[in-house]
């Protein structure tokens, strides 16, 4: 029996936002970039011709826009934030994938980059 498992992402999404635990970092804010996949099992192998069929990828930007104006201290908090609401989209999802990118860290003349990434799969 084949299983048909989509995704939808959000890739690059690039926003200005106050998490960090430093004090300069709440208060000046900084540049991230998230990449969101979730991916579902899905009931159909045709054409989906509806978006309520399938899922919309608008409401995971949405999610991520949310949780990001939310101030964190740590990326791991807002990380677990934002799989909840990933979960809640879609109950029946199989996989979750999350990275969450700090453009420039809060280190004296630092030019690197740092991430976190998350991946969910369902046993």
């Amino acid at each position: 029996m084949e299983r048909l498992i989509k995704s939808i992402a959000i890739m690059d999404y690039r926003l200005f936002a106050y998490h960090g635990w430093y004090a300069e970092e709440r208060v000046l804010g900084q540049w991230f970039v998230v990449n969101a996949e979730l991916s579902f099992l899905s009931n159909d192998s045709s054409e989906t011709l509806h978006l309520d069929d399938t899922l919309d990828y608008v409401q995971l930007q949405v999610l991520i826009q949310q949780e990001m104006a939310k101030p964190h201290a740590l990326l791991e908090n807002l990380g677990a934030a934002i799989l909840q609401g990933m979960k809640s989209l879609a109950p029946d999802y199989q996989r979750l994938y999350l990275r969450i990118q700090k453009e420039r860290l809060a280190l004296p003349s630092a030019q690197v980059k740092s991430a976190l990434t998350w991946e969910i799969l369902k046993s």
